[in-house]
């Protein structure tokens, strides 16, 4: 996404000409977006997970 859409778009490389709040808010909803997953992958239960 930030390396080909965006500067296809005229955003330049990892949306820069956006401003710097574009690749540190891309990364920030990627770091929330893993500890979701994260959170949600610790409530399955175990057989969920590694079926026997």
């Amino acid at each position: 996404m930030m390396i080909l859409p965006m500067p296809m778009a005229g955003a330049g490389l990892f949306g820069l000409a956006l401003g710097m709040m574009a690749p540190v808010m891309t990364l920030i909803l990627h770091f929330i977006w893993g500890a979701v997953l994260g959170v949600m992958f610790r409530m399955l239960p175990a057989e969920a997970v590694m079926p026997a």
